[in-house]
């Protein structure tokens, strides 16, 4: 007899009383939950967001600066809008013990899944349109190559925003 595959998340949860919205769901480590799965995504702790008099830095003009393979163009949209539609999509993608650290001054997200990944993502002014680049610092490249394709799904479908590939 087949055994059933594991379920996606535990049905730990915690939900408000009043309102009965979920404030966070358990899952395993290492595991991150399909993006399709709205009613059941993850809930990170965000510090803040990214304000519209946020300013994206140029690209650096060093020589020696080397662009992370793993980047996309968003053409057209203003950086705290797409930095925040970012934040919106880890929040979905990522697990429960996900953090998600934000710095505005270098409009820079990272993300730490522990005992799983430890990524940045940046974003940069290029010829008027934003460059969103993902840095894989630690830990599995399966979980880092689903990040990226989720949330570059997510911007182009959720969010409406026009993003090419590189």
């Amino acid at each position: 007899m087949l055994d059933k595959p594991p379920a996606p998340f535990n049905t730990d949860f915690y939900a408000h009383e009043s309102t009965d919205s979920v404030r966070g769901a358990a899952i395993r480590v290492g595991e991150v939950i399909d993006i399709h799965l709205a009613s059941s995504h993850a809930v990170s702790k965000v510090p803040h967001r990214f304000d519209t008099d946020c300013v994206v830095p140029n690209v650096p003009a060093d020589p020696l600066y080397v662009l992370p393979r793993s980047k996309f163009t968003v053409h057209d949209h203003c950086g705290s809008h797409v930095a925040n539609s970012i934040i919106d999509g880890l929040r979905l993608v990522s697990p429960a013990d996900a953090v998600i650290n934000v710095e505005p001054s270098k409009m820079k997200v990272s993300i730490l899944i522990p005992n799983s990944l430890d990524m940045k993502i940046k974003l940069f002014a290029c010829d008027g349109d934003l460059l969103v680049t993902f840095r894989r610092d630690s830990g599995d490249w399966f979980v880092f190559i689903h990040i990226f394709s989720a949330i570059k799904k997510y911007l182009r479908n959720n969010c409406a925003l026009s993003v090419e590939s590189h």
